[in-house]
């Protein structure tokens, strides 16, 4: 038996449900869309999922009804019609890194807009962990397409033929082939390139690398691309110092205390290039810590242009790896493949890496 509680308390309560009821009767259906514009409910569910052809100009006017009447489609009834979870996966090896991050939301703001849902992972830089989560999505994962930045998985660990579209970001293409995949990328020996000519630009004469592990393909592009760079323009093998670490900002830290034992700087100048602006960061807290200057003493250079890249030591030079059009393009591609429903080809999008100075070189 429930007790009936009086007062002014359960008279608001009252009318809040009232409220409530009234509101939840005043919902948007798509008969009243249809109604609105004067089309079958048939034609406003076909703009909804895609699946049949409308016209341009009548689907128009259907979206901008639907937003003007505050229409929400139900996205699980949309998912049993259509077939579909309409669900991506994502994998990210580090959901605390702000370029991944940033890719993520770029993704999202394409997707979004068909009513996609990311199933975001984190990877935790652990090869392993990425490998159960590729496998969890391939057999049966509950998402349509799967989407991985930066994989660290080898040629090797993916099948040649899989079971949902497959897009791979910030990696560049495999020798092996694999059905149903795309590739988007920058160029990453490229931007390291840039660096290592605005270091001869700048006049330094001894050099720096602190690379990523040898694990990650973009971490070997970079110091490749730094290094066959400085030779190619002359540079002695003895004033190159190549150092390996990761991509966080206690291995830029440590790195940089590593190689400044090594140096005088009383007699040179040296040129750090980091492999990405996290570890490079770190680098320039340990420099700073030994009270030098930046670039007074040392000259140094990160990669991938993050945001706080800009407030680092009142700006740190770099190279910017283009997340927003990775993103972009990434989600562009995976909601064409879904709504054509028909396997890709190898595609490969490569996308320019761009240097960016400030005041750390």
């Amino acid at each position: 038996m429930y007790s009936e509680i009086r007062g002014p308390e359960n008279r608001l309560t009252s009318q809040l449900l009232l409220l409530l009821r009234r509101k939840s009767d005043l919902r948007v259906t798509i008969k009243d869309v249809a109604k609105k514009v004067g089309v079958s409910t048939a034609t406003i569910s076909n703009v909804i999922t895609g699946a049949k052809y409308v016209r341009e100009d009548l689907k128009e006017r259907i979206l901008h009804e639907m937003e003007v009447m505050g229409y929400q489609p139900n996205v699980i009834a949309r998912s049993l019609k259509v077939n579909k979870t309409m669900r991506i996966g994502v994998i990210v090896p580090d959901i605390t890194n702000p370029f991944f991050s940033d890719i993520i939301k770029r993704i999202d703001s394409i997707v979004s807009n068909d009513e996609y849902q990311l199933i975001v992972c984190n990877a935790e830089d652990d090869i392993k962990k990425e490998q159960k989560l590729f496998e969890s999505f391939m057999k049966g994962g509950g998402v349509d397409g799967l989407i991985m930045i930066a994989p660290r998985m080898g040629e090797e660990d993916f099948y040649s033929t899989i079971p949902i579209p497959l897009i791979i970001v910030d990696r560049p293409a495999f020798y092996k082939s694999i059905n149903d995949t795309a590739y988007v990328y920058t160029d990453n020996y490229q931007g390291a390139a840039l660096i290592a000519n605005h270091f001869i630009d700048k006049g330094y004469e001894k050099f720096v690398c602190i690379a990523g592990p040898k694990s990650v393909p973009n971490a070997d592009l970079r110091y490749s691309g730094f290094v066959d760079t400085l030779i190619e323009k002359g540079i002695k093998q003895n004033n190159i110092i190549v150092v390996r670490g990761e991509f966080n900002f206690t291995s830029g830290y440590e790195s940089m205390n590593k190689v400044l034992d090594s140096l005088d700087l009383k007699t040179t100048k040296p040129a750090f290039f980091v492999g990405n602006d996290i570890a490079a960061w770190g680098a320039i807290e340990a420099a700073k810590h030994r009270s030098l200057e930046i670039p007074k003493n040392l000259g140094i250079a990160g990669y991938d242009n993050i945001y706080f890249s800009n407030f680092i030591e009142r700006g740190l030079t770099t190279v910017d790896n283009s997340t927003e059009n990775m993103g972009k393009e990434a989600g562009t591609i995976m909601l064409k493949r879904l709504a054509s429903g028909k396997q890709m080809s190898r595609k490969q999008i490569m996308l320019d890496s761009l240097l960016i100075e400030r005041n750390t070189v």
